[in-house]
């Protein structure tokens, strides 16, 4: 069978796409049933069909009215084509579609119908058909659909308005769209392996909705805004500006490019080419100076001829829709493509960068290519798939570009040859010393001594600040130029400045430097002979710039300045004037000194003999040294060297925190809004020492009606209080604590219970586990606790017990309450911890990489020692005589080497700012998985060469399990970064080497196999990656025919489990130390479901320690081999865990190629019980909690998830399943208004909890089973 031709300018056609786009509609209405269709297939439709449905291979007929027919012949055509189909696929019917009517004695059957042809009807057809006897024809017959489909647009345009809830102007716009995808992949089919045809996914419904939106939402943006953010670029607008003037240094813009100022480099121009026709997305990304942004705009010429070029000029998060819609409006294809091009990535301007890009990258025919300085760039902005371009000037090029400007009839004043040993790879420098004979350095020496003129001295002062500024990351609005003393000389001044590439305006109105290499040297040449220095300009920034801005770089400043104090003294003046809004300033103030300090630790930890990961010591010795963290048990070197670290000095944020006195922090905090005061509160602590009246007064206007922001209050006015007089004065003018926790009892969700125990200082709560269960009793719990203290400064201990719904204990891992009891020391305030994040976030800062091209560069070299230490290790495992001591200590050599480098391996360089994380915020996830698994694969390797050594070889080789665990981790850990993705460097080894993955988890079959006993069988040759998977396949192959004997044997009294079937499955979340860590799923008929999840038990129950089995047997219901639709059993490796739900059986089922029967009504079954549980469960929280303010809102959800469960039973039209769950949502009706509330709820508990199953469930788990085998 071959695929159809794919055309779409012939007959029909149209009226093929309007069809196609109306199925689509109807699939996502769930009418037709088909999860995708695939255009221009083996016929002009073909359907995935959903789960237990049949394929549908649809031939469109077009006729010119609706009184034409088609007729015996043309369905004679329909079946000698669709037979070869119709045979491979004995389930498939094939239906022949027409907008007209059928005659010659047929009939249309509809979509749902097959034809029951007549005698002579199969005897005409059969005598026309070759090759195809009459009695076959009767049957290909009886599984035709003859269908009249007017393929309305209109209509599929209301329905999918409905469907989406848009406007049916919109739906139109989108119907449109999906015509056109049809008709691109339709054309595109010819070309494609008949294997991998183009389908259209329902989501193509989605993206279409979604574009049409869009399109609507920017036809409102005027055309003026829209081109400032992106245009067309066609390089006709020639710069006029002398060739000399261009190489003295300017933002090249595409302009000069037209008029061929710049000098091409072939190498990364092919590296770009190849970029974009491999991944569709090439970044350039180098330090200041290097030509970047000349490459950008001459590879964008060069690929003008042959698509369409866009330039993006800003895509601030804002702007992100717009962009994307303005691109998509433009049609592109992989026939008529478009390039879009993006400067500067990694700045302010272009914060939307990721998720345009993202965006622009899932439409086809979309290629981009990008610059960005190497100090901006972040991994992220690499979109997992970039190729990155890193220019390099190289002595060929060098003298490539010296032939050049000598063909332009420039001389060179130096020799290129003696120009590129002094430029250090930068193209800016080269150039500069080509053409005038001097470094960039020199010639902006002589600028900035030209700028020293009496005459000048505005100039000079606007260069000052605004190159200063720029180095901070800040631009310049000019009104602050002119109020810092511009005069009526200040706009020629502007002018000038601007001429002679100094500083340039953007597009916004504001002042920056020109180029961040000039501004660098520049602020560095202009403050050479104070005053002023670099600190009191910027202290003056500092002063001036908007509040937000100087608050986030305020780290950054202070290091610039290399003068704390002066910073500190333009910090004091902006917080005293202020108001209420100081809590930033203190924050940032705070957040710098934590940034010094963690600058200096780092300092000197790097001259520190240490044993360990620098960063991980750190963290350690900071904790031991500051934090007071117990650490006794590591050796006294360890405390010695920790004590070397400098104590944190907060000078700043002391500074700023004296800038007003104690009333007027107390005006400014009763002023603000309670969370801006509770947040000013705890910004101040440390810095301010609250005396016994101002304690009486902040605890008199301690906020009510949140009582999160009031504990936060009341906490953190106790801190800080002076003396045990001010914390007595703070208690005595706060309410009681009955009274505060009767407070949280009215507020906090499902709380059933506060009292303190003045005796002993405890403070004891309980609360119900939650109604949706979509936090965890645990997380709550701890959060509860510290609420509670924070509530209760009176408190020493918070105990905290989560209760059933009828006010028990719950029990959590066996255990009942109190499930916490937190002592105050025991619970750092989130103020405190969070300044602990900060110092953590710097070092990191500090000690990553100095750009992502070192850390690329870095993790390829490691990944490639990795995997040659790797292999070497197994060599030595399966040949252990054949290695001599000189090749032992190479790989011993080797190891160490890898586990220097996986130590010294940085992290990603990071970019933005690193700010406070916000109060409540879970903890930031720390590492990379790369960084994990190398460093993984290191401390493994040196395990393996400890076991190697044990003179115990019985020990040595189960240590080779531990090994061969560490190993598997580490190829998760690699297995994900793979599947995250990153950036490579063009013409460079790869740092996410999927090899890598594949040698580390067959190294981990291999070594646990050993330990097993498994018999190994090496190469002769010398082991290679290819050789090491064969071997570990003959391992894993063992293994599954020696399991598949023990489930066998097992089973073997059960009827109705057949072991046949059983089919091997991924791992679970946590690979058990087998060789082979795959699970089983075995089907298993309804009826001896139970014996067999007995007889499995048995098995796993007779090991002496836990069987390899164990948690790797799936037991799932079925019936001939075909899977129902409800929950599958884990053999555990004493009990069974029903855990494995309907989805993840759907997709265990598809990789095992077991069909799973879909039922009916399953998915609305589920969602029923659902909110029939939910609704229970708040029924019985509103009688626990009767006269809260959680009252009303409980019975209220009670009554929604009702109405919800019992709208859903509506749609139900199989009584063995609507009438089960009807008298259970009857039950729970009567809960709602006090008849018993809360027996579903108690029920769930008790099955959770003691795994009985009572009336309710019994009832609930029938429509279950009637769902899924319906």
């Amino acid at each position: 069978m071959s695929r159809r031709a794919g055309a779409r300018n012939v007959a029909g056609v149209r009226y093929q796409l309007r069809l196609t786009a109306a199925l689509l509609v109807r699939a996502a209405q769930g009418v037709f049933p088909a999860t995708a269709l695939t255009p221009e297939g083996l016929e002009d439709v073909d359907t995935v069909p959903t789960p237990g449905a049949e394929r549908r291979y649809v031939q469109a007929k077009e006729q010119a009215s609706a009184d034409a027919f088609l007729g015996l012949g043309d369905l004679a055509d329909f079946l000698a084509h669709v037979a070869p189909m119709l045979r491979d696929d004995p389930d498939a019917t094939g239906c022949l579609v027409t907008n007209g009517g059928f005659g010659g004695g047929l009939a249309a059957t509809g979509w749902e119908q097959c034809l029951e042809p007549a005698p002579n009807v199969v005897a005409n057809i059969a005598a026309v058909v070759d090759g195809v006897g009459e009695a076959e024809v009767g049957s290909l017959l009886r599984r035709v659909r003859l269908v009249k489909d007017a393929a309305d647009l209109t209509g599929a345009a209301m329905d999918l308005a409905d469907l989406r809830d848009i406007d049916p102007a919109v739906a139109q716009l989108a119907l449109d769209r999906c015509l056109m995808v049809a008709a691109d992949a339709s054309a595109e089919q010819a070309s494609r392996p008949a294997g991998r045809p183009v389908t259209l996914a329902l989501g193509e419904l989605d993206v279409a909705v979604d574009a049409a939106m869009r399109a609507v939402a920017t036809a409102a943006v005027p055309m003026d805004r829209l081109r400032r953010v992106v245009a067309p670029l066609t390089f006709r607008v020639e710069s006029a500006l002398p060739v000399e003037d261009f190489l003295s240094g300017v933002d090249v813009r595409p302009e000069h490019i037209a008029a061929g100022l710049d000098v091409a480099r072939r190498d990364e121009l092919d590296a770009i080419a190849n970029g974009l026709a491999s991944d569709r997305l090439a970044l350039i990304v180098g330090p200041s100076g290097t030509g970047k942004s000349a490459l950008l705009w001459r590879a964008a010429a060069e690929h003008a001829q042959r698509m369409r070029v866009w330039r993006v000029h800003a895509i601030a998060e804002a702007n992100v829709d717009m962009v994307v819609a303005a691109i998509e409006q433009q049609r592109p294809s992989e026939s008529y493509p478009l390039l879009v091009c993006v400067d500067d990535i990694g700045r302010a301007s272009r914060a939307g960068w990721r998720r345009a890009g993202e965006a622009l990258l899932e439409m086809s025919g979309v290629y981009i290519v990008g610059a960005a300085r190497e100090e901006d760039f972040a991994v992220a902005d690499a979109l997992r798939r970039a190729v990155i371009v890193r220019p390099t000037l190289t002595r060929q090029a060098a003298k490539e570009i010296g032939r050049l400007l000598r063909e332009r009839g420039v001389r060179p004043v130096m020799a290129v040859d003696e120009a590129w040993g002094q430029a250090r790879g930068l193209l800016m420098e080269f150039l500069h010393l080509v053409v005038a004979g001097r470094r960039l350095s020199t010639v902006l020496a002589e600028q900035a001594a030209g700028l020293e003129d009496p005459a000048r001295a505005t100039e000079l002062a606007v260069a000052r600040y605004v190159t200063a500024a720029h180095s901070v990351g800040l631009d310049v609005d000019p009104g602050t130029l002119l109020r810092r003393g511009g005069g009526p000389d200040l706009a020629a001044a502007l002018s000038r400045l601007n001429r002679e590439h100094l500083i340039v305006e953007s597009k916004a109105g504001t002042w920056s430097g020109l180029h961040e290499l000039r501004s660098a040297k520049l602020r560095a040449l202009l403050h050479e002979r104070p005053p002023p220095r670099i600190a009191d300009t910027l202290a003056a920034v500092v002063e001036d710039a908007p509040a937000a801005a100087v608050a986030a770089r305020l780290p950054v400043i202070v290091r610039e300045a290399g003068d704390s104090m002066t910073i500190a003294d333009a910090v004091t003046r902006r917080v005293a004037s202020a108001g209420t809004d100081s809590a930033q300033w203190l924050e940032a103030a705070r957040l710098a000194d934590v940034a010094e300090h963690a600058r200096a630790c780092v300092r000197v930890a790097r001259t520190l003999p240490l044993s360990m990961n620098l960063g991980q010591w750190l963290m350690l010795a900071v904790g031991a040294r500051f934090a007071g963290v117990d650490l006794s048990v590591l050796p006294e070197t360890f405390h010695q060297q920790a004590a070397a670290l400098p104590a944190p000095d907060p000078a700043l944020f002391r500074r700023a925190a004296a800038a007003v006195d104690e009333d007027e922090w107390l005006r400014r905090i009763t002023a603000a809004t309670p969370v801006d005061g509770a947040r000013l509160l705890e910004a101040l602590e440390t810095g301010v020492a609250w005396t016994t009246t101002a304690s009486a007064r902040l605890a008199g206007a301690a906020p009510s009606g949140d009582v999160r922001v009031a504990a936060r209050w009341i906490a953190s006015a106790h801190r800080a209080c002076a003396d045990d007089a001010a914390r007595a004065a703070l208690l005595t003018a706060l309410p009681p604590p009955a009274a505060r926790l009767d407070a949280l009892r009215d507020e906090w969700p499902l709380l059933i219970d506060a009292e303190l125990d003045h005796a002993n200082g405890t403070a004891r709560t309980r609360f119900i586990h939650p109604i949706d269960g979509a936090q965890s009793p645990e997380a709550r719990a701890a959060e509860l606790a510290s609420t509670v203290l924070d509530l209760l400064p009176e408190a020493h201990v918070a105990e905290v017990t989560v209760a059933r719904y009828d006010g028990a204990d719950l029990p959590i891992l066996g255990r009942t309450g109190p499930h916490k009891a937190i002592p105050r020391e025991n619970m750092p305030p989130q103020v405190v911890t969070r300044w602990n994040r900060g110092f953590n976030d710097w070092v990191e800062r500090e000690l990553s990489s100095t750009s992502l091209t070192a850390r690329l560069r870095q993790q390829a070299a490691a990944v490639t020692l990795a995997r040659d230490v790797v292999l070497t290790m197994v060599e030595r495992l399966v040949r252990p005589g054949d290695a001599d001591r000189k090749s032992l200590r190479r790989w011993e050599q080797r190891r160490q080497q890898l586990q220097r480098d996986a130590a010294a391996l940085g992290a990603m360089p990071a970019t933005e700012p690193v700010l406070l994380a916000p109060l409540g915020s879970p903890p930031s996830k720390r590492g990379d998985d790369a960084a994990q698994a190398l460093d993984t694969a290191a401390s493994a390797a040196q395990q393996f060469a400890e076991a190697a050594a044990d003179p115990d070889a019985a020990a040595s080789r189960q240590r080779m399990r531990l090994v061969g665990s560490q190993l598997r981790d580490a190829g998760e850990h690699f297995r994900a970064a793979t599947a995250t993705g990153a950036a490579r460097l063009a013409g460079e080894p790869d740092p996410l080497d999927p090899t890598l993955t594949a040698v580390l988890g067959d190294a981990a079959t291999v070594l646990i196999g050993f330990a097993d006993g498994a018999t190994i069988d090496p190469p002769p040759e010398r082991l290679t990656a290819a050789a090491l998977r064969d071997v570990a396949a003959a391992i894993r192959d063992r293994q599954l025919r020696d399991e598949r004997e023990l489930l066998r044997q097992a089973l073997a009294e059960v009827p109705g489990a057949s072991v046949d079937a059983a089919r091997p499955v991924r791992s679970g979340a946590k690979p058990s130390m087998v060789a082979e860590p795959r699970r089983w799923l075995l089907p298993v008929a309804p009826a001896a479901h139970a014996a067999a999840v007995e007889a499995l038990l048995r098995l796993v129950r007779a090991a002496p320690s836990a069987h390899p089995l164990a948690f790797r047997v799936i037991a799932a219901p079925a019936e001939a081999g075909v899977l129902y639709s409800y929950t599958a059993t884990v053999i555990g490796a004493r009990d069974p865990f029903p855990v494995i739900d309907i989805d993840e059986l759907h997709e265990l089922a598809q990789q095992a190629g077991l069909p799973v029967r879909p039922g009916r009504f399953v998915a609305e079954t589920a969602e029923i019980i659902g909110a029939l549980g939910r609704a229970s469960r708040a029924a019985v929280a509103a009688a626990l909690l009767s006269g809260t303010r959680q009252e009303p809102e409980l019975r209220q959800q009670a009554s929604d998830e009702l109405q919800r469960a019992q709208g859903l039973l509506r749609t139900i039209d199989i009584p063995d399943v609507a009438d089960p769950l009807r008298r259970i949502a009857d039950a729970v009706a009567a809960e709602t208004t006090d008849v018993s509330p809360g027996t579903l709820a108690l029920e769930i508990d008790d099955m959770h909890t003691h795994g009985t199953v009572g009336p309710c469930v019994t009832t609930l788990e029938v429509a279950v089973q009637a769902a899924a085998t319906a």
